[in-house]
């Protein structure tokens, strides 16, 4: 009974049996929110699996998509297809065709399905589980499940599983704080031998007659310990003096160590300012030879160039340098013959990297009067997806002067400085095409709005309190709108012009005339610019309307006539009822069909 009075007994079996619960709370935890993900992941998986399907009948079927869209219908799944309006072109739920999609799924939602590329979504504020597939251009298909079945019954056995891990755990800890009751007794009293041998009581000696199995091997343990202890302090003396000289010899090593670190990290602070410039600047003229200056600088090189190949691919010109010789070479646009012509010339050749630690015995070296102090050259290729663009040359005046941490360092700043040129690249191409677009859509802005005038025989109208009107003749407001340099002016102290602007292009004019003679302030102007912004949409919006009215006008009139035409076999006839379609839709007094001779027929 005394073991039990023991408070190292009780602390211990309280510990063990806190800390086994610690896995159960963690493998709860983890149990849980896995099969969780994993019956997400495939409930999403399988809905992504259905929208595919579903855009894959609709593609092939498209006349059969609503019917399509029903078959689909299940007690928890619901499919149907949106338009790039977020309008339901076809619905499981018939009702809904036609209707707005706003009302069901929120803007992110919808943005996400409308996407080129649509994602599949977890809908966790309506219980639902989204899967989207494009149809086409215009329309996706979207699949949606309800996820509160299928997860009830996950949560239902994964507490299932759960309860009955946490009570094989919780048996598991009881009989572990057990049988530390019963084997901590002996346990205790080699402690006590323990802490007299480590006051220095090395002398003492545990007697095991009593003990058996392992505990009798600690106790035989613990008197041997002591008696190496006993035999250990008699060769520390000159253990410490073999120590103390080893503590010398690594104190020169790790000063060794620490200058080598610190070439490193002068190289590393070199990597760190290319990427930087390669993440802020754009413009090659300014990024090159601020590179060429940080691996000069870091690495203590007395020239670096940067080479970039013409056009042709027949010349590495040198683009950016740092040395004063490297100047003298960019002045006269110096440049070396793919694969003739240097080191250079060799990488931009082969892709492959160069390194000549005598230059002057070099093979392939051309020799470079602006650059006499040359005895160790590298150069390595500039590459962007196997593609080389140029080369990053680096001289030493040291002979053998790169070790195997710079040419792995070199080559990382070669890739970073690769990167730099493909993103210029890149950023330029992105730029001049964006502009492009940006003039083409204003081409086509002018010239639609260009034509709407004669079409309409409209001028405008005029508001007043009496109603609309419209204008018998043209307004003219360039004189108050200064030749299109003034976004808006004030014509007279009650009297506000402002253009009517869309991309870019102005479309109309609107005048605003105010009853008060009082002067119109800013928050007025402000309102009346933005009228102007969104008369320029609705306008924009109706006129769309309306062309895409006329070309389905259009097709309807060829469809049905075409439709005639080919209810009938004889050719006379066809042709008979081509020309009385055409007289009719055209409204035209006589339609006629002439032959033509075909040149080199029989």
């Amino acid at each position: 009974m005394t073991l039990f009075k023991s408070p190292l007994i009780w602390r211990l079996t309280l510990w063990f049996l806190l800390l086994s619960l610690i896995p159960i709370g963690i493998v709860l935890v983890f149990v849980q929110r896995h099969v969780r993900e994993t019956a997400v992941d495939q409930q999403i998986s399988q809905v992504s699996d259905q929208a595919r399907l579903l855009a894959l009948q609709v593609m092939h079927q498209p006349d059969r998509a609503q019917e399509i869209t029903e078959e689909f219908k299940t007690e928890n799944q619901t499919a149907f297809l949106l338009n790039d309006n977020s309008t339901y072109v076809a619905h499981s739920d018939l009702t809904k065709v036609g209707t707005a999609a706003t009302d069901d799924l929120s803007s992110d939602i919808l943005n996400n399905l409308l996407a080129e590329n649509p994602l599949a979504v977890d809908n966790s504020i309506q219980n639902q589980y989204l899967g989207a597939a494009r149809v086409n251009s215009s329309e996706v298909a979207v699949v949606s499940t309800n996820s509160t079945a299928s997860l009830g019954k996950i949560n239902d056995l994964t507490r299932r599983i759960l309860w009955q891990l946490a009570a094989g755990l919780l048996i598991t800890s009881l009989a572990g704080g057990t049988a530390i009751i019963i084997v901590l007794g002996p346990i205790i009293q080699l402690s006590k031998f323990a802490d007299r041998l480590g006051s220095g009581e090395l002398d003492a000696e545990f007697d095991a007659m009593d003990l058996e199995g392992e505990l009798a091997n600690l106790a035989k343990s613990l008197n041997t310990l002591a008696v190496r202890i006993r035999a250990s302090i008699a060769t520390l003396e000159q253990r410490v003096s073999e120590r103390t000289v080893e503590l010398t010899e690594r104190t020169a090593e790790l000063e060794a160590a620490n200058k080598e670190v610190r070439a490193r990290a002068a190289q590393l602070e070199a990597l760190a300012q290319v990427a930087h410039s390669t993440a802020s600047m754009r413009d090659l003229r300014e990024l090159l030879p601020q590179i060429a200056n940080a691996i000069s600088e870091n690495f203590g090189f007395y020239h670096v160039g940067v080479f970039l190949l013409d056009e042709a691919g027949e010349y590495a010109v040198l683009s950016a340098t740092n040395s004063e010789g490297g100047n003298k070479m960019l002045e006269r646009k110096h440049r070396l013959r793919v694969g003739q012509e240097g080191i250079v010339g060799y990488v931009t050749a082969a892709g492959k990297a160069r390194i000549a630690m005598d230059v002057g015995t070099d093979a392939v070296f051309f020799d470079n009067p602006e650059l006499p102090d040359t005895h160790s050259e590298m150069a390595l290729p500039l590459k962007a997806e196997n593609r080389i663009m140029g080369a990053l040359d680096v001289q030493s005046t040291e002979r053998a002067a790169f070790t195997d941490e710079d040419i792995k360092m070199l080559s990382l700043l070669a890739d970073q400085v690769s990167l730099a040129i493909e993103n210029a690249r890149l950023f330029d191409e992105t730029r001049n095409a964006l502009a492009e677009a940006q003039a083409i859509s204003r081409q086509f802005t002018r010239e639609a709005w260009g034509h709407v005038p004669v079409e309409h025989k409209l001028l405008g109208y005029r508001y007043t309190i009496a109603g609309a009107v419209p204008l018998n003749e043209p307004v003219d407001v360039s004189a108050e709108l200064g030749n299109g340099k003034n976004r808006d002016h004030q014509k007279k102290a009650n009297q506000t012009i402002v253009p009517i602007e869309l991309r870019g292009e102005t479309i109309g004019t609107l005048v605003v005339q105010s009853p008060s003679t009082n002067k119109l302030n800013e928050e007025q102007i402000n309102l009346i610019k933005a009228v102007a912004e969104r008369v320029a949409l609705s306008a924009e919006n109706a006129r769309l309307f309306e062309e895409t009215t006329r070309r389905a006008e259009r097709e309807r009139l060829v469809s049905d006539i075409t439709g005639k035409i080919r209810s009938g076999n004889d050719p006379q006839a066809m042709i008979q009822t081509a020309m009385e379609e055409l007289r009719k839709a055209l409204g035209a007094s006589r339609v006629e069909v002439i032959p033509q001779s075909v040149k080199g027929a029989e």
